[in-house]
Parts: structure tokens; sequence; C-alpha cells
């Protein structure tokens, strides 16, 4: 929306070695092209970037908002580890309101680690952190306060990548339950 920044503060490419030590910063950057930015990334078609890539194929439309965070990059160009954080307010994904995103992620080509992602919706305030390895489910802990289960309901079933997956469709059953 043209008050959006983003900001190299150090990188480094070692010719020698083939290793990569770049941050990138963003403040006030807007969500869809963000996206739209990390979806063509040449890093996504890795094997590092595989299941990231996967997961912004899925990702909601429409997608509105603003965001601050920074992207880690760093170790061999043939085996990357990648930082991310972000944080957003007055967010709108896929229809959904949320009112603050915070998402903290670390991954390599072997696994993707989420130390902390917390979101607040009407109805909603979550507080997560999980982890998930090739070959193994994904291991996560969710602690809900003051939340509706219906608002639950009606976030989750709102995500189409869920009606794609096996586990996906385990979760939706799950909460049709309800």
């Amino acid at each position: 929306r043209g008050d959006g920044s983003l900001f190299i503060p150090a990188g480094t490419y070692d010719t020698q070695a083939k290793t990569v030590d770049l941050s990138l910063q963003m403040s006030r950057f807007d969500v869809d092209p963000y996206v739209q930015v990390l979806e063509n990334a040449p890093f996504l078609h890795t094997p590092a970037g595989q299941g990231l890539r996967q997961a912004l194929a899925n990702f909601p439309e429409p997608r509105r908002g603003v965001i601050d965070g920074q992207l880690l990059v760093n170790g061999p160009v043939d085996d990357l580890n990648f930082g991310l954080g972000i944080t957003g307010d007055a967010l709108a994904v896929g229809g959904t309101s949320l009112n603050r995103v915070i998402l903290d992620a670390t991954w390599t080509k072997n696994s993707f680690n989420l130390p902390r992602l917390r979101v607040d919706a009407p109805g909603i305030h979550v507080n997560a952190f999980g982890e998930l390895e090739p070959g193994k489910a994904l291991g996560l802990t969710a602690r809900l306060s003051d939340t509706e289960i219906a608002s639950v309901i009606h976030l989750v079933s709102g995500i189409p990548s869920l009606r794609r997956s096996p586990v996906g469709q385990q979760i939706l059953r799950g909460v049709d339950a309800f």
C-alpha cells in the first residue's frame, strides 16, 4: 500500500564455501503481495522449501492486512536453514478476521519447528507450538483461553487445505462432532 518497507540489514554469500547468511526485515508489509512474492521465491523449488511451498499454495484467499517481520536464511546453499518471525494486526484470511497473529518458525529440509504461534480472532485466543519431521505426525500443542467452540469450528472449517489432506479430514470430522 505504499508505506511498507523491506530492508536487508546483513547478507553474505561465500563463493568458495557456497554458504549464505542473510537477514531480511519487513515493516508494515501488505500480506497478499508478500505471500505472492514468497510463492515465486526460488528457494521454494528446493527440497528445503517444498513444505512451505505446499502450505502457501493452500493459503486461503482473500488475504488482507499488514505485517512486520524478519526472514533469516543461512547455511550451505544445498542445505539452507530458514527462520521467520511475523506479527500482524487486523488481518483477514479466507474471509476470517484475525485481530492479531504472532508466528515464529524455523525449518530445514528435514524439519519444521513452530516455537510460537499466537492467534487472536473474534471468540478465539490460541497459543501453540509444534514440530513436523518427514515421515512423522505433526506434534502440536495448543492452549486455548476465553475461546468459543463455534468460533474455532468456523475458523477451522474455512481452511481449504484441510479438506484435501487425510489429517485435515480427521480434524474436520472431529470438529463436525461438535
